[in-house]
């Protein structure tokens, strides 16, 4: 929370919203998507007029992501109080990353070592900080949720709700699959493709893939949607070059030093095949991010390859070990500075030690 009130002290601009301050003017960008969001909570399934008349704004990427709108229409919420649910889900969220962590290491300081790496990384952040709001914080819920659990209807839940809350939970299904079939093998020390085809988990995943396929074509079909995101092309690569690395670091900082050695350690432990998958899908998934301009948060979603790589980390290496690289990468990420990267311009990027400095001293 520290990270959060320090880096991003945006909540004094946006007090207007949860009605404690006099109206401000808000940029068109946030504006926008506020009244797409509100129309969608109206009426979930009906096109918004709105969305289909801002032709390369972020609101017309809204017409699909469906979940938290259709959640505020079930339970009666506004907007405002669904960003208060997604803070609330903050928390959950860490405390899912922390009993994967131990379901993983078995290991109790460990497990409540990377939650603080978490926090001080846009993954972990997301939840609070979201104010626009894009909701990619309750899309990380959802994969987390569907990691943690081991009932297959749980886990479809939990992504289909990511998939309809933001497409880019979809790109990531390569490293949930992955998960599924480790989790197996951590289990079994060894895992054959016979044993992880007849892995119900896994086919839960293929499944809510196809599902929201099926679901996304036949609603394009409806409201005669041909081109969904216009904005995605090679130049804007060439825009952001070389910002997008920062992008890139931000989303889950020193975290990735932790995939980079799971893949190493896979290899090494004669998992070729996982660590290389595992190292090419990021690689892939990375460059698919400079697509698009929000680079920070969609680099985050690539967060379950964290824990995929730490199945491997402890198998090579002792516990005293893991608790050390742990604390380290939690150390990095507290230091290291914090931002938001959109094209080629970030917000509020400043290590958080100094920025706390600051602000106990006022100056």
């Amino acid at each position: 929370m520290l990270g959060v009130c320090v880096n991003f002290p945006d909540y004094q601009h946006e007090l207007d919203m949860f009605g404690l301050a006099t109206p401000q003017i808000h940029p068109v960008w946030r504006e926008s998507t506020r009244r797409v969001l509100r129309e969608q909570i109206l009426n979930p399934f009906a096109q918004s007029p709105l969305a289909a008349n801002t032709t390369g704004e972020h609101a017309e990427k809204l017409t699909f992501r469906l979940s938290m709108p259709l959640f505020g229409h079930l339970l009666g919420l506004r907007l405002p109080q669904l960003i208060l649910l997604q803070q609330l889900c903050g928390v959950l969220f860490l405390g899912m990353v922390y009993k994967l962590a131990y379901r993983v290491t078995g290991d109790l300081v460990s497990a409540a070592l990377l939650p603080f790496a978490f926090v001080f990384s846009y993954v972990g952040q997301a939840c609070f900080l979201d104010l626009r709001p894009c909701f990619d914080g309750m899309a990380y819920c959802g994969l987390a949720f569907a990691m943690y659990f081991r009932n297959p209807a749980l886990i479809f839940l939990g992504l289909e709700f990511s998939f309809w809350t933001d497409e880019r939970a979809v790109l990531v299904s390569p490293v949930l699959l992955m998960w599924q079939v480790v989790q197996e093998a951590e289990q079994a020390r060894a895992v054959t493709r016979q044993r992880a085809l007849q892995n119900p988990r896994v086919w839960t995943v293929v499944l809510a893939v196809l599902c929201y396929g099926a679901g996304r074509l036949s609603l394009g079909h409806l409201w005669q949607i041909r081109q969904w995101h216009r904005d995605i092309s090679a130049s804007t690569t060439r825009e952001q070059w070389p910002m997008f690395l920062v992008g890139w670091a931000c989303s889950l900082k020193w975290l990735w030093l932790l995939v980079a050695g799971g893949a190493l350690a896979a290899i090494l432990s004669r998992r070729h095949l996982v660590g290389s998958l595992m190292a090419l899908f990021v690689v892939l998934y990375l460059a698919s991010c400079t697509l698009v301009y929000d680079t920070t948060r969609s680099a985050a979603y690539a967060f379950p390859a964290v824990f995929v790589a730490l199945v491997y980390l402890c198998r090579t290496e002792s516990q005293v070990t893991m608790r050390w690289l742990v604390l380290g990468v939690s150390v990095l990420c507290f230091l290291s500075p914090s931002a938001y990267v959109t094209g080629t311009s970030f917000q509020q990027a400043a290590p958080v030690l100094p920025m706390a400095m600051k602000w106990v001293l006022g100056r």
